[in-house]
């Protein structure tokens, strides 16, 4: 096999805060795990909620115009040994809070390493926001969501 170029096509619209209107979760463990470090291109900086106590835990992330989404990638904590917190998570893209289609569940083999990027696609579904769900504990570093291109 021989290369002479490789082009990669995409291009990232949650990764940075202008493209991110707001972010809400159904908890935040404390100041320091807030919603909005999900989106905010630091992998130091990581969004964790508390347990949850028989309902399902939840990360919303608005974004700043409606869009055809390709795909969405999430980066697992980089603090410890706690790459399994982002295994089963549920993703979806919404076009409203009622109105959303399930891209997929992120999985993975074995205990990813921290710092860990998986990935689930999405297939061209217009969307305003994404929705990271979980029945356990959310933990994870960064979510990057890339735009389908024709």
């Amino acid at each position: 096999l021989g290369l002479c170029e490789v082009e990669v096509v995409g291009t990232v619209l949650a990764n940075a805060t202008v493209d991110v209107i707001s972010s809400e979760a159904s908890g935040e463990l404390n100041s320091s795990w807030r919603a909005d470090n999900a989106h905010d291109g630091d992998s130091s900086t990581c969004y964790l909620n508390g347990a949850s106590q028989g309902g399902v835990n939840w990360l919303r992330l608005h974004l700043v115009q409606l869009s055809t989404i390709d795909r969405v990638v999430i980066q697992s904590r980089t603090d410890g040994d706690y790459g399994e917190e982002i295994i089963g998570l549920r993703v979806s893209a919404c076009r409203s809070a009622e109105q959303c289609t399930l891209c997929g569940t992120m999985e993975g083999s074995g205990n990813p390493h921290k710092g860990t990027w998986l990935q689930v696609s999405c297939h061209a579904v217009s969307a305003d926001a994404i929705l990271i769900e979980d029945t356990a504990t959310i933990g994870l570093c960064e979510v990057q969501v890339f735009r389908h291109f024709f």
